[in-house]
C-alpha cells in the first residue's frame, strides 16, 4: 500500500512491490518506487482516491537508490525545471520517512 509525505511543495509517495503505478495504474511495481509530484499544480490525486493532489515531475526512483544517496544533499528532479529542486533539508526529512516505509514494509 502506499504512502504519501508532504514535504516543502512536493508530495512524495512510497509504492511497494505489487502496487500499481504510472498512467491508470497500468503498471505494477517490482520494487518500492518513490515519485514526486510537486503540490502547487493540483491536476491529479498523487495516489487513488487520495485528497492531495499535484503535476507528476516525471522523477520515479527506486527506493533503494534514494536510500544510498548521502542525506544532506538536495535532489534536483528535472533539470529544465529550477523550481523542481528538493532542498537538501527537505530530502533529509524525505529519507527519514523513507527508512520507515521500508523498515515497515510487508516485502522488508
Amino acid at each position: 500500500m502506499s504512502a504519501v509525505l508532504e514535504v516543502g511543495h512536493f508530495a512524495v509517495v512510497y509504492l511497494e512491490t505489487g502496487d500499481p503505478y504510472g498512467v491508470a495504474g497500468h503498471y505494477t511495481t517490482e520494487q518500492p518506487l518513490v515519485e514526486f509530484y510537486d503540490t502547487r499544480y493540483r491536476f491529479q490525486p498523487v495516489t487513488p482516491g487520495s485528497e492531495i493532489a499535484g503535476q507528476f515531475t516525471g522523477a520515479r526512483y527506486y527506493a533503494s537508490t534514494l536510500l544510498e544517496r548521502p542525506v544532506n544533499f538536495g535532489l534536483m528532479l528535472d533539470m529544465s525545471v529550477p523550481a523542481w529542486t528538493v532542498s537538501a533539508g527537505d530530502m533529509h526529512q524525505v529519507i527519514g520517512w523513507l527508512r520507515g516505509q521500508v523498515a515497515s514494509s510487508p516485502m522488508s
